[in-house]
C-alpha cells in the first residue's frame, strides 16, 4: 500500500491496520503509571488525545497520557511518511513500529511486560481534522478495538501537515499506544 496510490481520492483517509504486539502476560492491578511529560501537544494533536480519552472513558477505559517517547516516535513517523512519500507501519528503512518505540526511549528495559499500538491515518483538506481521522478509525472494527484496548495508559500523538505525493495540506496522523508494567 506505500506506494500505491491509484484510487485514492483527494479527499479520502487512508487508514492502515494497526499490529499489536503484546510481550508477557500482566493484569492491570500490578501496573505502575509511566511518567507523563510536559507535553507538547500541537491543537490537532490535544483535540485527537481529547477525542481518544473521551472514546476510552465513556466506555470504562483508563484515560491515555501523553509521554515524551511517544510522542517524539509518532511525529518523527507522520514526518518521514510524508518527506518520503509512503504509508505504513513499518519505517522507510522496513523497522516495525515496535522497533522504532524502543528506538525512541519506550523501552522494555525493567519491565516485566510491555505492549504497544499503532494506529495511521491521513487526510486532505475537510478529511484532515482530527474529528474527521478519529470518525473514520472509529467506524472501523480494527482500528476502534486498538482505540479502547483496554491496557493502554500511555499515548503519542503526531499530527503533522504536509505534501504527499504531490498533493498539497495533507495531515499525516500517527497514535502510538503503549503500557509498561515495571
Amino acid at each position: 500500500m506505500a506506494d500505491d496510490w491509484e484510487g485514492v481520492t483527494l479527499k479520502a483517509i487512508v487508514l492502515c491496520c494497526a499490529v499489536l504486539v503484546a510481550v508477557a502476560s500482566w493484569t492491570a492491578a500490578s501496573a505502575q503509571p509511566a511518567a507523563a511529560s510536559g507535553s507538547h501537544l500541537t491543537k490537532a494533536e490535544q483535540t485527537m488525545l481529547a477525542l481518544l480519552n473521551h472514546a476510552r472513558t465513556s466506555r470504562g477505559r483508563h484515560a491515555l497520557r501523553a509521554v515524551s517517547s511517544l510522542e517524539r516516535a509518532s511525529r518523527a513517523h507522520s514526518r518521514d511518511m510524508l518527506r518520503r512519500g509512503y504509508f505504513s507501519h513499518d519505517s522507510h528503512g522496513g523497522g516495525s513500529y515496535a522497533v522504532r518505540l524502543r528506538a525512541f526511549g519506550y523501552s522494555r528495559a525493567g519491565c516485566t511486560a510491555w505492549k504497544v499500538g499503532e494506529i495511521i491515518g491521513w487526510g486532505q483538506g475537510g478529511a484532515a481534522s482530527a474529528r474527521r481521522i478519529f470518525r473514520r478509525w472509529m467506524k472501523s472494527p480494527v482500528h476502534r478495538r486498538v482505540i479502547l484496548q483496554r491496557g493502554f495508559r500511555d499515548v503519542g500523538i503526531g499530527a503533522v501537515t504536509g505534501t504527499l505525493c504531490g498533493l498539497s495540506g495533507v495531515r499525516m496522523v500517527t497514535v502510538d499506544f503503549g503500557h509498561r508494567v515495571k
